[in-house]
């Protein structure tokens, strides 16, 4: 197996020719070490009040199409976390990577949402397709494998401290469910405040917040979000529904 280094840039809404590629395997970096992440175990110590854990991620990846991939030769590919599905990865080879060859896509940091994580042996999934290869020469269209592999693992989630939150409970966050605007009072001292959607995507970011404040969210979809008060390493936060 050889480790091909890659330009990493991320796309979307592209169309090139197809290739046949078939991922085989997960590995995830942890302590300096890499191991296969199918049917693994892994305790995720984090600080209390983050929202994501980044996972250190490389594929394994084979060459199965029926011609080598040259320099300057692209694959895309897709990575999903549970239901989660990253946004999509075009890997520029500056080797070339013969027909059957195994190689290594480097590792990536994927940062997966706590609240995502599943309990249960075996409960989390991180999954893998290849979706596309766009060659520099012509290249014939081929009818591409696109097999998704998922590696399969278990987590045990440790938060490892307990944030401070005298200072921050004071706060009065209403109404909620939301409709329009969500009123905050009682910010005696400069408060950061993000909103985050369930799946970690910042979608409000207000710093140095002191006193009230009325935050508009009509602009936002209907479903849940995580309201996220810190104010040094004091942290709060919060379930909010918008209607």
């Amino acid at each position: 197996m050889r480790r091909i280094i890659y330009t990493i840039i991320l796309v979307s809404g592209l169309q090139f020719v197809m290739q046949a590629q078939e991922v085989t395997e997960v590995r995830l970096k942890a302590s300096g070490q890499e191991v296969n992440l199918n049917n693994l175990s892994i305790n995720l110590d984090y600080p209390s009040g983050i929202i994501t854990i980044p996972l250190e991620i490389a594929f394994v990846l084979k060459n199965t199409g029926e011609q080598p991939i040259a320099i300057g030769d692209s694959i895309a590919a897709v990575a999903s976390f549970n239901e989660l599905i990253f946004p999509i990865i075009k890997m520029i080879s500056t080797s070339e990577i013969a027909v059957n060859a195994t190689i290594m896509i480097p590792y990536i940091k994927y940062p997966c949402p706590i609240a995502m994580f599943k309990e249960g042996q075996k409960a989390n999934s991180l999954c893998m397709e290849v979706s596309y290869v766009v060659y520099g020469g012509a290249g014939a269209a081929q009818t591409p494998i696109n097999k998704e592999y998922c590696a399969n693992f278990t987590t045990i989630l440790n938060p490892t401290g307990i944030a401070d939150i005298n200072i921050l409970e004071q706060a009065k966050i209403y109404p909620n469910p939301v409709q329009d605007k969500l009123t905050l009072e009682n910010l005696n001292e400069p408060t950061n405040i993000c909103l985050y959607t369930i799946n970690g995507q910042l979608v409000k970011n207000i710093p140095s917040v002191i006193g009230n404040i009325d935050i508009e969210v009509d602009d936002l979809s209907s479903g849940v979000y995580i309201l996220h008060l810190q104010n040094g390493n004091t942290i709060r936060t919060e379930k909010i529904i918008k209607k």
